[in-house]
This record gives C-alpha cells, structure tokens and sequence, in this order.
C-alpha cells in the first residue's frame, strides 16, 4: 500500500535515496514499511478501539487521511493539522469533499505559542528543530530552505474549544517534536484509545528525545506498545527511525 504523493514529491524522494545509496545508504519508504506491517496493524487497532475522531497531526498533503478513507475503511471525523500555509490551503480545498474532514493551519505543541517552522526544501524534514549533522549528511536534500513563524496550540485546547467526539486516535508525524505535541494532550489522554508517532534511532534533530524516552513516556500516560515498524534503515540494516503503535490499556481486551 502506498500512500499518494503529488509528482513533485515523489521526485524528491527519488533524489534522496540516490544521494543516500552514493553516501553508502540503502533507505526503504514508509510505503515499504507499511507493507511489511503496520497498514494492517493500524486497520485492525482502528476496528478494535473503534475511534469516532482522528487528529492527524502533521498532515502534509493528506496522506494518513486517504490511507484511512481508502485502505483502513474508517469513515469517521478526520481532523488534520498542517502549519505550513500552501500545504494546508490545499488540503482545505480537498476537505471541501469530505463532510467529515477539517483542517486547521497551525501546530501543536506542548503550549500555545508562535514558533519558529524550518521548512526544508521537500517538506518531509519541516520541523520546529534543527537538523543534526547526521541528517545533512544522510538526506542531501533535507536542508531547510526558509523559516516560518506559525502558531502553536494544544490539542487539549482544541478539543476543550471545538468538542470533538471521543474516543480519538492521535496520529503524530511532527519531525522530532511528537513529545511535545502529546505533553500538550495529557489532559486529554485518558480519550486517546491509540498513538501511532516517530521514533528514531538516529537523531534527525538536535535535542529530539530518543525512542526509549519517547516509549517509556508514553507507557507511563497508560498506553503499551503494539508494534515497532522500521521507517528507513542504512546500508547496514541499522534502523534509523520507527514508526511506533501504541494502545490505551483502557481500550486493550483485558488479559489478550
């Protein structure tokens, strides 16, 4: 299963990974680590824990919400946050043919603030953080391009200003700053049946919490880990990040 991406992006993509394969890196999609696991995992949580809302946090072009919509069957409220403002118009534009899709252009975060967003040429690197060397060396065109101020809120504020329906699944892809977006949803969490969020291994961003700070903070807001999906590896088979599923022991079957 892959996830659609404009032309544009899918040459971008295609220039990393021979930037990468000529520094001695072999680096596998996220569609590929899907298809080895967790398109299906993420189908079978999404039917078990039944969500009536999920956030999208860091939308991008509205690739979680079309695996949802086409492979995972879900039909319920989608709510997308995309602070990068070409991004978000068009994903407005797109929503207009979902009664069930909204889009907010800003943030989250642990505290509502305004922020400054590296926009890195091809997006995917976009993050409140900077680059750590290992990035530049690894993903030639990761560098950031220009810098936005965007506005910052939680998703505890959202959802006590707008009331969604519960329970919800929160979706993180904010480029070393998941952390801080679920610090920002602790008020809320006992609502939150299921997490799928970035881990890395190597450090993409300078001050990112490592995967086992991110896990071990996630087990201790109640959540268990349902799987670990290697995102991108090196040559070498060294994992550099993981995609990492996680359920609410609230919403788990007791004793399975």
């Amino acid at each position: 299963m892959d996830f659609p991406e404009d032309f544009t992006m899918k040459t971008m993509k295609s220039l990393i990974k021979s930037s990468a394969r000529r520094l001695g890196y072999e680096l596998s999609s996220r569609a590929m680590a899907h298809k080895a696991g967790l398109a299906p995992d993420i189908s079978a949580l999404i039917r078990m824990v039944k969500p009536q809302t999920v956030f999208d946090v860091g939308a991008n072009t509205g690739q979680f919400r079309d695996f949802l919509r086409r492979d995972a069957g879900y039909a319920g409220d989608i709510h997308s946050f995309e602070p990068i403002p070409e991004l978000a118009l068009a994903l407005h534009e797109r929503a207009q043919h979902d009664a069930h899709w909204s889009v907010s252009a800003c943030a989250l975060g642990a505290a509502r603030d305004c922020l400054t967003l590296n926009v890195s040429e091809g997006t995917d690197f976009s993050s409140f953080l900077k680059l750590s060397q290992d990035t530049l060396a690894l993903f030639s065109r990761s560098v950031s391009r220009r810098t936005l101020e965007v506005p910052v809120i939680t998703l505890a504020d959202f959802i006590a200003e707008h009331h969604p329906k519960t329970p919800f699944f929160l979706k993180l892809d904010t480029q070393g700053f998941d952390l801080q977006v679920a610090k920002g949803a602790e008020p809320v969490m006992q609502d939150c049946a299921a997490i799928l969020c970035e881990v890395s291994v190597i450090a993409l961003y300078e001050g990112q919490p490592t995967w086992q700070e991110m896990l071990s903070y996630l087990q201790d807001q109640g959540f268990d880990l349902v799987g670990l999906y290697p995102v991108n590896r090196t040559k070498s088979m060294q994992v550099i990040e993981f995609d990492c599923l996680m359920i609410n022991r609230r919403f788990a079957a007791p004793n399975h």
